[in-house]
């Protein structure tokens, strides 16, 4: 069975709300100026062509509230 392809897992993300921006592979940082003004996605497969990017979320409002918790226990 193939697993799906990125561009469908941020349309997915999108789809339930959350506001994506991609990250660039093996980085945890987006390398966009101003990234909590990135514009909503609506052609995922050219934003994300192939395995070699990340899915990020902009958390908050922008995601219907959505937070993040980091336990390092």
């Amino acid at each position: 069975m193939n697993e799906p392809s990125l561009a469908y897992k941020a349309a997915v993300y999108a789809a339930n709300g959350h506001r994506v921006i991609p990250i660039p592979f093996k980085s945890k940082a987006p390398q966009i100026k101003n990234w909590g003004d990135y514009p909503i996605i609506s052609d995922f497969e050219a934003i994300f062509p192939n395995d070699q990017m990340n899915i990020g979320v902009i958390l908050g409002e922008p995601s219907g509230g959505l937070a993040d918790i980091d336990l390092d226990c």
